[in-house]
């Protein structure tokens, strides 16, 4: 019985992966196809997670106003990065300083969840709701356009060949005409 419940935890992890996997690419589809849904879609996650914050100040006595107030100033910052939303520049100073308030959101949350106990899941809960899924989702949208972009680069260049490809054909047969001709 005991091998037989691991090869039905690999199965459940494979099948689980697989899912993941689905999901995903499901998604990076409606985000490609629909800039605007997916702006929506970032706006609403971002109104509950900033309500959350500030409901997390009012009603849970144990997290200090750091943590809280370093949550709401990456969610005003991902308000300013969602006002461009379908061009998300790299070198921004708003997308710059949306990732060095993400790393220092990071050092904050474990800090504080080093000295307090909670369970595992309500950390995982914390840091999965609070810190990471508004980043996770303008990362999963400029990974989409970036794929894009490549798609479209490569398809420009495969084109630029196909013409210098009949532009040599056309000058060689007209190169051979002249040696026949001659």
């Amino acid at each position: 019985m005991y091998g037989l419940s691991w090869v039905s935890f690999i199965l459940i992890a494979i099948l689980l992966t697989i899912s993941v996997a689905a999901g995903m690419y499901y998604v990076a589809e409606l985000i490609e196809e629909y800039t605007t849904v997916a702006k929506r879609i970032i706006r609403l996650l971002l109104i509950i997670v900033t309500s959350l914050n500030i409901l997390l100040i009012l009603f849970e006595s144990d997290f200090t106003w750091t943590l809280c107030l370093i949550g709401l100033i990456s969610n005003v910052i991902y308000f300013f990065i969602l006002s461009d939303f379908p061009v998300i520049g790299f070198l921004s100073p708003t997308f710059l300083f949306s990732m060095v308030l993400l790393v220092i959101h990071h050092y904050f949350a474990f800090s504080f969840f080093n000295y307090h106990y909670y369970p595992f899941p309500e950390i995982l809960a914390y840091f999965t709701i609070f810190v990471w899924i508004i980043p996770f989702c303008f990362v999963y949208h400029c990974q989409q356009t970036i794929m894009f972009y490549l798609s479209i680069l490569s398809h420009n260049e495969m084109i630029q060949c196909q013409i210098m490809a009949v532009i040599s054909c056309r000058i060689t047969s007209k190169n051979e005409r002249k040696k026949s001709d001659s």
